[in-house]
C-alpha cells in the first residue's frame, strides 16, 4: 500500500509533484472535459430512469454516489456493469485515508488495494503504449503519457489509477450529497434554482462554500514556524480547516445562510495552492449536470422523515444517508 501511495499527487512535493501534475491535468482541464458531458449527461439519465416510479429515492446510494462510479468507469473505459466493484474499492480506500475509525479499516483497505493493484497493473501492461486502442478517455492520456521525456512509468500510471479511482467518486458523492441536503433545507433557494436552471453553476459554488465535503486538508511542516501565537515543528502533523475559512466573517457577508444568488463565493473546498484538487473541473461538470437533470425531473423533492447520521472520518464531511420524496 505505502508503494502506491508513494506515487499519489497530495503526498508528493516539488518537482516530483510539479512532474506527475503536468501529466494528470491533461485530462482535467475544462477544455478536454467538455467533450464527455454529453456521456456523463447520458449516465445520469439512465440511473434516473432507473429510479423511475420511486416516490422515494435514497439519495446517496441511487444516485449521488452512482453518477460518479459510472462515470469513472466511462473515463477509464471499464464495463459499467463493473460499477459495484469499483464503489467498493472507493469505499475501502476511503475507510483508510479518510480516517475512519472502524476498527478492521487497515485490513479491509489493505485487502482492496491489492485488489486493485492486480487489475490495474494487468490492465496497463497488456494496453498498447500510446494508449491509442483504448476507450476511456482518461486512460489513453495515461497511457500516453509513458511515451514522452521524463514519462510516467507503469508503476505510477497504476497508482495514478488507483488515487483517481478512490478520489474522484468518493468526494463527488458528499459533495452531491451536501449539495442535495442543503437545498431540501432550504427549499426557497431549491425553488430559485427550479425556475432558472442557469443559475446552478453559481449556486454549486455557495453549496460548496456553504457545506463543502472536504473539512480539512492535512499537510506537514517542513520546517520550525510559528503562526500567531502558535509554535509548530518541523515534522508535525497541521489540520487546516477548509470549512472554517469558508465561514469566514471577514470575507462573507451571511456566512452561516445559504444564498445562491450571492454575487461571490469563493471558497476553499478543493483547496488552494499547487495541491488544489486537480479533479475540481470533473466535479463541477457532474454537479452541475446532476443537478440539473434532477431538479428537471422531478416536480416536488422533500427530505423524507429520518434522522440524519453523520460520517465519523476525520476527512470527510457528509450525511450517511439521505431519503427525498419526490414526484
Amino acid at each position: 500500500m505505502q508503494d502506491v501511495m508513494a506515487h499519489w499527487l497530495p503526498f508528493l512535493d516539488p518537482p516530483a509533484h510539479t512532474r506527475m501534475r503536468r501529466f494528470l491535468q491533461r485530462g482535467f482541464t475544462p477544455r478536454s472535459l467538455g467533450q464527455h458531458e454529453a456521456p456523463i449527461r447520458q449516465i445520469a439519465r439512465d440511473i434516473l430512469g432507473e429510479l423511475d416510479g420511486k416516490a422515494v429515492i435514497d439519495f446517496m446510494d441511487e444516485f449521488a454516489a452512482e453518477l460518479p462510479a459510472r462515470a469513472i468507469a466511462y473515463l477509464y473505459g471499464i464495463s459499467q456493469s463493473e460499477t459495484p466493484m469499483l464503489r467498493r474499492w472507493a469505499d475501502g480506500i476511503a475507510e483508510f485515508v479518510l480516517g475512519s475509525d472502524k476498527p478492521d479499516r487497515y485490513e479491509t483497505s489493505l485487502s482492496i488495494m491489492k485488489e486493485m493493484e492486480t487489475y490495474f497493473t494487468e490492465m496497463v501492461e497488456r494496453a498498447p503504449r500510446n494508449g491509442g486502442e483504448v476507450e476511456g478517455p482518461l486512460m489513453q492520456i495515461l497511457l500516453a503519457a509513458r511515451e514522452e521525456e521524463d514519462g510516467l512509468s507503469d508503476r505510477e500510471v497504476v497508482a495514478t489509477l488507483i488515487l483517481i479511482l478512490f478520489a474522484a467518486p468518493e468526494t463527488t458523492a458528499n459533495m452531491l450529497l451536501n449539495a442535495m441536503y442543503s437545498l431540501v433545507r432550504w427549499p426557497e433557494q431549491l425553488e430559485l434554482l427550479r425556475e432558472d436552471p442557469s443559475a446552478i453553476p453559481r449556486a454549486l459554488e455557495e453549496l460548496l462554500r456553504y457545506d463543502g465535503p472536504v473539512p480539512a486538508v492535512v499537510r506537514v511542516a517542513g520546517r520550525d514556524m510559528e503562526i500567531g501565537d502558535q509554535r509548530i515543528a518541523a515534522g508535525q502533523r497541521i489540520f487546516i480547516l477548509l470549512k472554517s475559512g469558508n465561514r469566514d466573517r471577514s470575507q462573507y457577508d451571511r456566512p452561516d445562510e445559504l444564498v445562491i444568488g450571492r454575487e461571490r463565493s469563493p471558497h476553499l473546498a478543493f483547496g488552494s495552492g499547487i495541491h488544489m484538487c486537480v479533479g475540481a473541473p470533473l466535479a463541477r461538470l457532474e454537479a452541475r449536470v446532476a443537478f440539473e437533470e434532477f431538479i428537471g425531473r422531478y416536480r416536488t423533492i422533500r427530505m423524507s422523515e429520518q434522522k440524519i447520521e453523520w460520517r465519523s472520518e476525520l476527512l470527510a464531511h457528509s450525511p450517511k444517508s439521505l431519503f427525498l420524496e419526490v414526484e
